[in-house]
Protein backbone atom coordinates (compact mmCIF):
# COMPACT_ATOMS: atom_id res chain seq x y z
CA UNK A 1 0.00 0.00 0.00
CA UNK A 2 1.15 3.59 -0.77
CA UNK A 3 1.84 5.87 1.78
CA UNK A 4 -0.86 8.59 0.42
CA UNK A 5 -3.27 5.80 0.40
CA UNK A 6 -2.14 4.35 4.01
CA UNK A 7 -2.04 8.32 5.35
CA UNK A 8 -5.79 8.48 3.39
CA UNK A 9 -7.28 5.18 5.12
CA UNK A 10 -5.91 6.41 8.77
CA UNK A 11 -7.67 9.62 8.94
CA UNK A 12 -11.02 7.51 7.48
CA UNK A 13 -10.73 4.99 10.24
CA UNK A 14 -9.44 7.79 13.20
CA UNK A 15 -12.77 10.34 11.84
CA UNK A 16 -15.15 7.06 12.12
CA UNK A 17 -13.45 6.23 15.61
CA UNK A 18 -13.95 9.78 17.16
CA UNK A 19 -16.96 10.01 15.61
CA UNK A 20 -18.33 6.79 17.44
CA UNK A 21 -16.91 7.84 20.41
CA UNK A 22 -18.44 11.52 20.41
CA UNK A 23 -22.00 9.77 19.71
CA UNK A 24 -21.16 7.47 22.79
CA UNK A 25 -20.09 10.40 24.95
CA UNK A 26 -23.15 12.50 24.00
CA UNK A 27 -25.46 9.41 24.12
CA UNK A 28 -26.42 10.18 20.72
CA UNK A 29 -27.74 13.38 20.94
CA UNK A 30 -28.22 15.47 18.37
CA UNK A 31 -28.24 18.69 19.42
CA UNK A 32 -24.25 18.37 19.93
CA UNK A 33 -23.71 17.65 16.10
CA UNK A 34 -22.47 21.16 14.91
CA UNK A 35 -19.95 20.48 17.70
CA UNK A 36 -18.73 17.25 16.28
CA UNK A 37 -18.42 18.57 12.86
CA UNK A 38 -15.57 20.96 14.15
CA UNK A 39 -14.10 19.40 16.94
CA UNK A 40 -13.79 15.43 15.46
CA UNK A 41 -11.92 16.82 12.42
CA UNK A 42 -10.14 19.23 14.85
CA UNK A 43 -8.80 15.81 16.71
CA UNK A 44 -8.23 13.69 14.20
CA UNK A 45 -5.60 16.51 12.93
CA UNK A 46 -4.33 16.93 16.20
CA UNK A 47 -3.68 12.80 16.36
CA UNK A 48 -2.45 12.65 13.10
CA UNK A 49 -0.19 15.67 13.70
CA UNK A 50 1.43 14.00 16.94
CA UNK A 51 1.43 10.74 16.13
CA UNK A 52 0.94 9.53 12.46
CA UNK A 53 0.50 6.21 11.36
CA UNK A 54 3.24 4.04 10.69
CA UNK A 55 3.68 1.48 7.74
CA UNK A 56 2.03 -1.92 8.72
CA UNK A 57 4.53 -4.72 9.21
CA UNK A 58 3.16 -7.81 7.22
CA UNK A 59 1.11 -10.15 9.44
CA UNK A 60 1.20 -7.37 12.04
CA UNK A 61 -2.27 -6.85 13.36
CA UNK A 62 -2.48 -11.17 13.25
CA UNK A 63 0.30 -10.98 16.52
CA UNK A 64 -0.94 -7.94 17.81
CA UNK A 65 -4.97 -8.90 18.71
CA UNK A 66 -3.41 -11.95 20.08
CA UNK A 67 -1.19 -10.07 22.57
CA UNK A 68 -3.96 -7.16 23.38
CA UNK A 69 -6.63 -9.69 24.52
CA UNK A 70 -3.56 -11.43 26.51
CA UNK A 71 -2.11 -8.09 28.29
CA UNK A 72 -6.25 -7.27 29.25
CA UNK A 73 -6.15 -10.95 31.17
CA UNK A 74 -3.56 -10.11 32.53
CA UNK A 75 -4.01 -7.11 33.52
CA UNK A 76 -7.33 -8.21 34.98
CA UNK A 77 -6.00 -11.00 36.89
CA UNK A 78 -2.81 -8.63 38.52
CA UNK A 79 -5.57 -6.03 39.40
CA UNK A 80 -7.86 -8.52 41.17
CA UNK A 81 -4.70 -9.91 43.22
CA UNK A 82 -3.47 -6.76 43.75
CA UNK A 83 -6.75 -4.95 45.13
CA UNK A 84 -7.61 -8.32 47.81
CA UNK A 85 -3.90 -7.70 48.43
CA UNK A 86 -4.31 -3.75 49.11
CA UNK A 87 -7.78 -4.73 51.13
CA UNK A 88 -6.36 -7.67 52.87
CA UNK A 89 -3.62 -4.70 54.00
CA UNK A 90 -5.80 -2.31 55.08
CA UNK A 91 -8.05 -4.09 56.85
CA UNK A 92 -5.51 -5.98 59.03
CA UNK A 93 -4.26 -4.45 62.46
CA UNK A 94 -1.87 -3.16 62.90
CA UNK A 95 -2.08 -1.87 59.09
CA UNK A 96 0.58 -3.82 57.28
CA UNK A 97 2.28 -1.01 55.11
CA UNK A 98 5.50 -0.01 54.81
CA UNK A 99 5.17 2.58 51.65
CA UNK A 100 8.79 3.59 49.68
CA UNK A 101 9.55 5.27 46.38
CA UNK A 102 11.34 2.57 43.42
CA UNK A 103 12.91 3.26 40.58
CA UNK A 104 12.23 1.63 37.39
CA UNK A 105 14.72 2.70 33.44
CA UNK A 106 11.98 2.11 31.45
CA UNK A 107 12.31 -0.58 28.51
CA UNK A 108 10.46 1.15 25.70
CA UNK A 109 11.57 3.33 23.92
CA UNK A 110 10.02 7.54 24.38
CA UNK A 111 7.05 7.43 23.13
CA UNK A 112 2.94 6.44 23.80
CA UNK A 113 4.34 2.98 25.18
CA UNK A 114 5.82 5.04 28.17
CA UNK A 115 2.85 6.49 28.35
CA UNK A 116 1.05 3.61 28.70
CA UNK A 117 3.02 2.26 31.53
CA UNK A 118 2.79 5.15 33.42
CA UNK A 119 -0.93 4.79 33.29
CA UNK A 120 -1.74 1.62 33.88
CA UNK A 121 0.69 1.24 36.54
CA UNK A 122 -1.49 4.21 38.38
CA UNK A 123 -4.18 2.04 37.84
CA UNK A 124 -2.30 -0.84 39.42
CA UNK A 125 -3.31 -1.56 43.28
CA UNK A 126 -0.73 -0.94 45.63
CA UNK A 127 1.37 1.13 43.47
CA UNK A 128 1.17 4.84 42.41
CA UNK A 129 3.15 6.18 39.19
CA UNK A 130 4.73 9.48 41.07
CA UNK A 131 7.36 10.69 38.69
CA UNK A 132 8.96 10.54 35.42
CA UNK A 133 12.80 11.23 35.05
CA UNK A 134 13.87 10.88 31.53
CA UNK A 135 14.25 7.52 31.16
CA UNK A 136 13.22 6.79 34.81
CA UNK A 137 9.68 6.11 36.04
CA UNK A 138 9.80 6.46 40.07
CA UNK A 139 6.78 4.32 41.60
CA UNK A 140 5.42 5.09 45.02
CA UNK A 141 5.06 1.48 46.55
CA UNK A 142 2.44 1.03 49.74
CA UNK A 143 5.08 -1.95 50.69
CA UNK A 144 8.76 -3.52 49.69
CA UNK A 145 7.49 -6.73 49.27
CA UNK A 146 5.22 -6.32 46.77
CA UNK A 147 6.49 -7.28 43.34
CA UNK A 148 5.95 -3.70 41.62
CA UNK A 149 9.42 -4.07 39.54
CA UNK A 150 8.87 -7.43 38.39
CA UNK A 151 5.06 -6.49 37.54
CA UNK A 152 6.16 -3.01 35.73
CA UNK A 153 8.63 -5.09 33.82
CA UNK A 154 6.31 -7.80 32.56
CA UNK A 155 3.84 -4.44 31.56
CA UNK A 156 6.82 -3.29 29.51
CA UNK A 157 7.22 -6.80 27.84
CA UNK A 158 3.73 -7.20 26.72
CA UNK A 159 2.68 -3.82 25.74
CA UNK A 160 5.99 -3.97 23.84
CA UNK A 161 4.60 -6.93 21.56
CA UNK A 162 1.10 -5.13 21.48
CA UNK A 163 2.50 -1.85 20.10
CA UNK A 164 5.08 -4.18 17.68
CA UNK A 165 8.09 -1.75 19.89
CA UNK A 166 11.10 -3.12 20.27
CA UNK A 167 12.47 -2.54 23.58
CA UNK A 168 15.62 -1.16 24.72
CA UNK A 169 18.57 -2.72 26.73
Amino acid sequence: MNRRLGMALAVVLRLLLFGLLWWLLTEGDTSTLRYAVVVVPLAVAAGVATLPPRTPRPGGWARRIPAAVGLFGWFLQRSFVGGWDVARRAISRPVNVDPLFVEHRFGLPPGPGRVFVVDLMNLMPGSLSARVDGDVLWLHVLHPELPVLDQVRELERRLAKVLDTPMET
